[in-house]
């Protein structure tokens, strides 16, 4: 039983500026920035132009958090602790004056035994969280551990924050403000613990055959019992109300093993989305003592097996894999890539579901969660493991070189294995991945040319897989996004690139784009889109917010690197960049006056880049196997981002493209070779033949329309085919391509012709597709 601490509670600290003592109302879950706000003691957390506006608070080092509580009564048999489900980051926690726990990773739940220190009547519970900076300055460089330098610039250098368990993108990002909150982020609560439970469950599913299923019930239990003499454990396992198999054994010791196998004719599997239905398995177990039940738990399972098979590298000869495989069956995977939904951690869970809902109506069926952020909560798998969204689930590294020493990887070990047991029953759960991009990181910074290799970092190369393999055998690993072998790094450093990684993260300019995509030949793009230019927001909120930024910076020149991220510099950039690819695509730029047609010429070249990558990829097949873009939806405002979804859930053009191209079958025009001619193809993402007829009209710049063509098509199961070549007018046309099946009728569009395009004429497409795509 949970007895929930959250709610009103006090904040104390001392201000910054005059030493004064502070004192605050916060709610907890909550940020500290969240009332400082509220409090008109600042302005808005995320400012628009001044990266530092806040640095100041980054020196706090008495964060205090203070409430007083009941404890519930619990017998002589039973254990009362106290939970936190998330604290960022660094925390001494004190009950009735006393220090009862230090906490030093926001990653991970942190559970405290109080049995014996609570008080009956009022208790008093204290939590000062300490500086990030100051924590973080507190632990030893060596020459091997790099943490991500700031931009990439060397301009700043945060030593230490690879030692600290802390949301990389806290320090800042290219998607996120550099923002080092503290906060009790997740829920607490004390929980009444009775004296006999199951406290470790693990459910696999060891084999799938044409004939038979085979799963398999791993199971710890607690009992302040001194003997096990007439205990017994029964495991029942039902679908749809349907007994499949009920076993019972004496309960020889506290942890033990049950296999049970299944005619494959009498279960029903699970499937990812597109390939077949989730269907679940209710798992109970039972712990009997006499005729007495004394602890039981029960689950749902999607019986699956789901693995991951990948070489070293894509060699010479085009040899090579990168391919998941469900239930004996290879998965193409739709997918998008997965960040915080807010800087403030402690606003992002409720966001959760509604994300979740645009993820699945985009048709993917897979999701990243991106290594710079944090774990999502066990609502989110839920979501995913009934719909049949796949989940890649990198640990929380991030473009880092992490420390080698033994202190540090014990701390790794213990909060992966927290993690791996709490999701590791989730059958949406495809992968472990040890981190994003340290891999990549070493031809960065101040390590390229070095003798340091991606098998020197023991994090993802030792601990973190010894991990997997102890907690949760039945599931893949992969060490890196994208990872790179040894013999890859090497030669790609040195200029060879006739071997290749077998998943990359693709990111060419847009007008470099076709080119680069059609010469990868990795298997699997894990991160893609534009790079310098990226998809805008029409949200008035939004650009009122950086109108003034805009205008001032909108004809300024180029300024320093690219990656300086969320300062003056980066937009400098990323409007040149645009200027350079709009006089390419339009052969003309635009004015901050034109904006609202900037929107438009901007978002089309950023939906184009992500529709090319999906669909090429999609009739590639086997040479391909997925493609994860980069990025779902902004944490914060921001005039434009990577992302296809605003922080306030207001749709970019590209959305709806994108939505489009990943249609479980979809009809599309490719044009293989960059010169060469356009056809139109089937990819099919199910295990069914698909027929039915298709049509193909024309609109002209000066929207009239004409058929090009029809037909009929059939779309073989789990694969790509081509239908055949097709006509193309000289002069660039708007061709949309609609088409029945069993579940209707579909669209999908392409562009023909050569650039520059009419940017009128473009502007007039955008909107007839605008029109039929949100129907």
């Amino acid at each position: 039983m949970k007895h929930y601490l959250d709610g009103p509670w006090s904040l104390t600290y001392t201000c910054p500026d005059k030493g004064e003592t502070v004192r605050l109302n916060i709610n907890v879950p909550g940020n500290v920035e969240t009332a400082l706000f509220e409090n008109g003691i600042t302005g808005d957390f995320m400012p628009a132009d001044d990266l530092y506006s806040h640095e100041k608070y980054d020196w706090v080092d008495d964060w205090t958090f203070e409430r007083s509580f009941t404890a519930p009564k619990v017998s002589s048999r039973e254990r009362l602790t106290l939970n936190f489900e998330g604290i960022d980051t660094v925390a001494e926690i004190y009950l009735n004056g006393e220090q009862i726990y230090f906490a030093d990773n926001m990653h991970v739940k942190h559970v405290i035994d109080v049995t014996d220190k609570v008080m009956s009547g009022e208790n008093n519970l204290r939590v000062v969280i300490r500086s990030a900076l100051l924590a973080a300055g507190e632990y030893e460089e060596d020459m091997f551990s790099q943490p991500r330098l700031y931009a990439n610039t060397h301009k700043l250098y945060y030593g230490g924050q690879s030692h600290l368990r802390k949301a990389r993108h806290e320090w800042g990002w290219d998607n996120a403000p550099r923002l080092l909150t503290a906060g009790i982020y997740r829920s607490v609560y004390l929980e009444t613990l009775p004296a006999e439970r199951f406290d470790d469950v693990y459910v696999y599913t060891k084999r799938v055959t044409n004939e038979s299923v085979s799963m398999g019930i791993t199971w710890r239990f607690v009992t302040d019992s001194r003997s096990l003499y007439g205990y017994k454990v029964r495991i029942t396992v039902s679908q749809n109300g349907k007994v499949l198999e009920s076993n019972e054994d004496k309960a020889l010791f506290f942890i033990g093993i049950r296999l049970f196998h299944f005619s494959r004719d009498k279960v029903k599997l699970w499937w990812p989305r597109g390939y077949g239905e989730q269907s679940f398995v209710d798992v109970k177990l039972e712990l009997i003592r006499g005729e007495e039940t004394v602890a039981e738990q029960s689950l749902r399972y999607g019986l699956r097996t789901l693995k991951l098979e990948y070489t070293d590298c894509i060699d010479e000869n085009n040899n090579g894999e990168f391919v998941f495989i469900c239930n004996g069956e290879k998965i193409y995977i739709n997918g998008t890539n997965w960040k915080p939904l807010d800087p403030l951690h402690s606003k992002a869970d409720a966001k959760v579901t509604r994300a979740l809902e645009l993820a699945y109506d985009l048709n993917c069926n897979m999701i990243r969660i991106w290594g710079g952020g944090i774990y999502e909560d066990t609502p989110f798998f839920d979501y995913c493991d009934e719909k049949g969204i796949l989940v890649w689930q990198d640990f929380m590294l991030g473009c880092e070189v992490p420390p080698n020493d033994e202190k540090y990887l014990e701390r790794i070990y213990k909060e992966s294995e927290q993690i791996i047991k709490k999701l590791r029953n989730h059958p949406s759960l495809a992968v472990w991945c040890g981190d994003n991009e340290n891999d990549m990181s070493l031809s960065w910074g101040t390590y390229f040319g070095s003798n340091i290799l991606p098998s020197h970092i023991k994090v993802s190369r030792r601990t973190l897989p010894d991990c997997v393999i102890a907690n949760d055998p039945y599931r893949s690993y992969v060490p890196s996004s994208a990872y790179l072998s040894d013999e890859v790094f090497i030669r790609n450093s040195a200029g060879d690139f006739s071997i290749s990684p077998p998943e990359v993260h693709l990111y060419p300019k847009p007008l470099d784009y076709a080119k680069a995509l059609r010469s990868c030949k990795s298997r699997f793009i894990g991160e893609t889109g534009p790079i310098g230019m990226n998809p805008m927001t029409d949200n008035p909120r939004i650009f009122e917010r950086e109108k003034e930024r805009a205008k001032r910076l909108w004809d300024a020149p180029r300024a320093g690197g690219v990656d300086a991220h969320q300062a003056d510099d980066y937009f400098i950039n990323w409007r040149q960049t645009g200027k350079e690819t709009c006089l390419k695509y339009y052969g003309r730029d635009f004015s901050f006056d034109e904006i609202e047609d900037y929107y438009t010429a901007e978002n089309v070249i950023c939906a184009d880049v992500f529709k090319e990558v999906i669909e090429y990829c999609r009739t590639e097949r086997p040479n391909k196997t997925g493609v994860i873009w980069w990025s779902m939806l902004d944490m914060w405002p921001m005039l434009f981002n990577f992302s296809v979804v605003d922080c306030d859930f207001v749709k970019k053009l590209p959305y709806y493209w994108i939505r489009q191209s990943q249609q479980s079958l979809l009809l599309c025009i490719v044009r293989k070779e960059l010169d060469g001619d356009i056809a139109l193809y089937t990819a099919n993402n199910t295990l069914s033949e698909k027929k039915g007829e298709y049509k193909i009209t024309a609109i002209t710049e000066s929207g009239e329309a004409r058929e090009v063509t029809s037909g009929s098509y059939v779309a073989e199961k789990n694969a790509s085919a081509l239908v055949g070549k097709l006509p193309e007018s000289e002069k660039p046309e708007l061709l949309i391509i609609e088409w029945k099946d069993g579940d209707g009728v579909h669209y999908n569009h392409f562009i023909t012709g050569k650039k520059p395009y009419n940017f009128e004429a473009v502007k007039m497409w955008s909107d007839r597709l605008l029109e039929l795509y949100r129907g």
